[in-house]
């Protein structure tokens, strides 16, 4: 008997690839760009103006500073108590300079439009990309919902210690 979540994608563009891992001993699975005539990318540009870019071609150029919502002609089934978390790919992100536009990305189970990766290139040179690139890596990972409660008391301190740390940020050493 299997005990592993089933994640579910649909392709919404018969070129578009479904997430998969790359190596046996992968922890995540790979998002590949999906680019086709006619389809639309939102992207800011270095002056923070929103542009609506029709694509042409099978590719994308990203100008440097350009974030871009990179299109993958998918959308997921995700189990309940699930979300994907999205991270950078290491070597996309240090070789080419494009990285994740929010760090990590979290797609909720009750999210069922199309994926979009948000990249911004970080680099001064421009940065193509192509349909069926690996664009980021993803995790299915579980959570947990929390109830959350006002303390009601005007003073801070009236919060219960927790050790002697004192002095906000960097207060360890580091």
């Amino acid at each position: 008997m299997n005990s592993s979540p089933v994640l579910r994608f649909k392709k919404l563009h018969e070129t578009a690839l479904i997430p998969s891992y790359s190596t046996d001993g992968a922890a995540c699975f790979d998002f590949f760009c999906c680019f086709y005539p006619f389809k639309s990318v939102k992207v800011y540009n270095v002056t923070n103006e929103l542009e609506e870019i029709k694509i042409q071609h099978d590719f994308l150029i990203i100008e440097p500073g350009d974030r871009i919502l990179i299109p993958t002609g998918i959308c997921a089934d995700i189990p309940d108590g699930y979300c994907i978390k999205i991270y950078s790919r290491s070597g996309l992100s240090f070789k080419e300079g494009l990285l994740l536009t929010n760090g990590v990305g979290v797609i909720d189970s009750d999210y069922s439009d199309e994926i979009f990766i948000s990249m911004t290139n970080n680099s001064a040179d421009v940065v193509i990309l192509h349909s069926d690139s690996k664009i980021a890596q993803g995790e299915l990972v579980p959570y947990q919902k929390v109830n959350i409660q006002l303390i009601e008391s005007d003073d801070y301190q009236t919060l219960p210690k927790k050790g002697n740390r004192t002095g906000g940020f960097g207060s360890t050493g580091s």
